[in-house]
C-alpha cells in the first residue's frame, strides 16, 4: 500500500471461542491488531473499542454493519470463531464491511500453538483483504507473531492490549 493512499482501515472484533479454546479469543484478535497495525498503510482500532461499540449497539441497532463501519469508518471487519482439539486450532474467520458486500467466511486449521495462531491468521486476513507483502514485512509479522504470549498469557494479553477492564463480560 502506498503511504499517499487512505490507510485501509480494518476493524478486528474478538474471536467466539468455545471452553477449551476461551483463552485465545480475545488474545488472538489483539494478536492480529498488532499485527496489521505493522504494515505502513494499514490501521485497525484496539479490539476493546470495537466491542465496546458492538455490545452497546447489540440490543439496539438493527443495521449493526453498517453503524459500526461508519462509525470506524472500516473498509473491513474481522472477526470470527475458534475451537480446539488436542493439538490444533480450528479458526472460522468471518469478513464484513464494505470490502465484502457479501460476508464471506474462511477456515484454516493452525497447531496450538500462539505463534503459529497468530502469524498464520494474519497472513490469512492480509490475503482476503488483497494486501500483499514483502519478504522485509514478512519477516516483521513473523517477529510479532514469535512474540505472541503462550496459551494461558493469551486471554491476559488481549484484555491489556484491548485496554478493556478485568470484567471483559460485563
Amino acid at each position: 500500500l502506498a503511504s499517499a493512499q487512505a490507510p485501509l482501515r480494518v476493524l478486528v472484533r474478538p474471536f467466539d471461542a468455545d471452553a477449551t479454546a476461551e483463552n485465545y479469543g480475545l488474545g488472538l484478535a489483539a494478536g492480529v491488531q498488532r499485527g496489521l497495525n505493522s504494515l505502513e498503510g494499514v490501521y485497525v482500532p484496539p479490539v476493546g473499542d470495537g466491542a465496546l461499540l458492538v455490545g452497546r449497539l447489540l440490543s439496539t441497532e438493527t443495521g449493526l454493519t453498517s453503524t459500526v463501519t461508519s462509525l470506524f469508518r472500516a473498509d473491513a471487519i474481522v472477526s470470527g470463531a475458534l475451537t480446539a482439539t488436542d493439538s490444533q486450532l480450528n479458526v472460522t474467520l468471518a469478513f464484513s464491511g464494505p470490502m465484502f458486500p457479501e460476508p464471506k467466511q474462511t477456515s484454516l486449521t493452525v497447531s496450538a500453538v500462539s505463534s503459529a495462531l497468530v502469524r498464520e491468521t494474519v497472513e490469512t486476513v492480509l490475503a482476503e483483504l488483497g494486501v500483499s507483502v514483502d519478504s522485509a514485512v514478512q519477516a516483521r509479522i513473523d517477529t510479532i507473531a514469535a512474540q505472541a504470549p503462550s496459551i494461558y498469557g493469551m486471554g491476559p494479553f488481549g484484555t491489556a492490549a484491548a485496554r478493556l477492564g478485568a470484567n471483559v463480560t460485563a
